[in-house]
């Protein structure tokens, strides 16, 4: 058997180990391509539910030693630990945006 007859063994039997491998990662391409606005819909949708949460959530909707836990802030209303809210009611967010 020649070089060249033995490269081209060599290159066909590692191509016959490769193709299932391309075929996997072609199907994951495709798979992922599937899902992704299915993906982004759920996040979408989720946020959309959180917001609506946080709007309709008031510091007085706590109930017992929640309102020691949890700080109002003055000027965007939502709820923030007691050590993110400055002495003027604000939190960090809020009070950055004053300053700039």
């Amino acid at each position: 058997m020649t070089t060249e007859q033995m490269i081209l063994d060599r290159l066909d039997r590692l191509e016959t180990q490769i193709a299932p491998l391309a075929a996997s990662a072609k199907a994951l391409g495709e798979l992922r391509e599937e899902l992704a606005p299915r993906v982004n819909e759920a996040v979408q949708a989720l946020i959309v539910e959180l917001a609506d949460v946080e709007a309709d959530f008031q510091i007085k909707d706590c109930k017992g030693d929640a309102e020691g836990v949890l700080t109002e802030c003055r000027l965007c209303g939502r709820l923030h630990c007691s050590d993110c809210v400055d002495e003027y009611g604000r939190c960090v967010e809020c009070a950055e945006k004053k300053t700039s």
